[in-house]
């Protein structure tokens, strides 16, 4: 049963390239550039029951989780600082049916909902804009010494 749902949650897995949010700041004199990529973690579940003949009761009750990851790079000068961020939020839907048989509905339902994903990203982004003026002294000073 759980190779079921790892396959299951494997399949439902969006794409995920085209969401990256990147953004442009200047710190101390240094332009950075910031890339944050979306990470997805999605689950589905069959609810209900399904009674031989009779019409099923089941639904498959998906979540995507989602958080960021930001890196900041400095024009390829040096390693990229690379952190993920804790906030984290979440996208639920359901379809009809069970999840191991419905997987092009599920993932077409949570395809439409990757603009919510690009939504959250910039959310994220904004939020995280007074932690990294904070994390780029952090690391240079940790280099210098």
């Amino acid at each position: 049963m759980l190779y079921l749902v790892a396959a299951a949650t494997a399949l439902l897995t969006p794409a995920t390239s085209e969401i990256v949010h990147r953004e442009r700041v200047e710190h101390a004199g240094t332009a950075y550039d910031i890339h944050y990529s979306p990470q997805l973690e999605t689950s589905a579940k069959t609810v209900g029951a399904a009674a031989g003949t009779r019409a099923s009761q089941q639904k498959c009750r998906w979540k995507i989780t989602v958080n960021a990851r930001r890196e900041i790079s400095n024009a390829g000068r040096g390693a990229p600082l690379v952190k993920v961020l804790p906030e984290r939020r979440s996208l639920t839907g359901e379809t009809f049916g069970d999840c191991r048989h419905n997987v092009a509905a599920v993932q077409k339902a949570q395809a439409a909902r990757m603009g919510e994903v690009r939504q959250i990203m910039q959310a994220f982004a904004q939020a995280d804009r007074p932690h990294v003026g904070m994390d780029i002294d952090a690391a240079h000073a940790l280099a210098a010494n």
